[in-house]
C-alpha cells in the first residue's frame, strides 16, 4: 500500500482505515484492572491489530464477491436453461463424490 508506506517514511502512527477496527474511544482490552483504548497501546500493538482487522475484512470481501459472482452466474444460466435458480444449482453445483453422504446436505 502505497500511502502507508509513505505514511511511515514521513513517521505518522495514525492507523489508515480506521473504520475497519475499533474506534480511538472504544475500550479493547483490560490489563491488570485498567480498561485500555487503542491510543493507549503501543504503536507496533497498534499496527499489529489494524494489519489482523485489515486481513479479516479483505478475507471477507473476497468470499462476498464470490458468492456475488457465483449467484450471478447461476441465475443467468439458470435462465438460458429455462430452470429455476435451484433447479439449476441442483444439477451444477454438486460436490464431489469424496464427500460422501455429507455432500447431499450442502445444497
Amino acid at each position: 500500500m502505497r500511502i502507508l508506506k509513505f505514511c511511515k517514511v514521513i513517521g505518522c502512527t495514525f492507523l489508515l482505515f480506521s473504520s475497519l477496527i475499533a474506534k480511538a474511544d472504544d475500550n479493547i482490552l483490560e490489563y491488570d484492572g485498567k480498561k485500555m483504548k487503542l491510543q493507549d497501546l503501543p504503536v507496533a500493538a497498534q499496527q499489529s491489530l489494524f494489519d489482523v482487522e485489515y486481513r479479516s475484512y479483505l478475507s471477507k470481501k473476497q468470499t462476498l464477491e464470490a458468492d456475488v459472482l457465483l449467484e450471478m452466474y447461476a441465475a443467468e444460466e439458470a435462465k438460458k436453461s429455462g430452470k429455476s435458480v435451484d433447479e439449476f444449482k441442483k444439477k451444477s453445483f454438486k460436490s464431489p463424490r469424496f464427500y460422501g453422504q455429507g455432500s447431499a446436505s450442502i445444497l
